[in-house]
């Protein structure tokens, strides 16, 4: 079963609106990795891991951030791209380990 995320609220973890996903972006085998948030009228979107949310009952994207950390980290552009720099800067912002990093 394919989770769509597109549309969906974002909220933390004491149901407090952060904001809403507004793409996805999925690695090169299709897994979901960033959304880009849209945190509000006249700010930037941010990315956002999916890896570390879920999705709840009411179909909103919980994450372990409140929106202060989300609006903090670094703003995704217009062409909702990521290069490897600003993916190891975001892993790095968000205390995510890359999955090549060793144990």
């Amino acid at each position: 079963m394919t989770i769509q995320y597109r549309g969906h609220s974002v909220i933390d973890q004491e149901r407090r609106m952060i904001g809403t996903i507004d793409d996805v972006l999925y690695d090169a085998e299709g897994s979901p990795t960033w959304a880009i948030v849209d945190v509000g009228l006249l700010r930037a979107s941010h990315f956002v891991p999916i890896e570390v949310g879920y999705t709840a009952d009411d179909g909103a994207f919980v994450v372990p951030f409140d929106k202060q950390t989300v609006t903090s980290a670094p703003k995704a552009d217009r062409s909702h791209t990521i290069d490897p720099a600003t993916e190891t800067e975001l892993r790095q912002y968000y205390g995510i380990r890359d999955e090549h990093d060793a144990n």
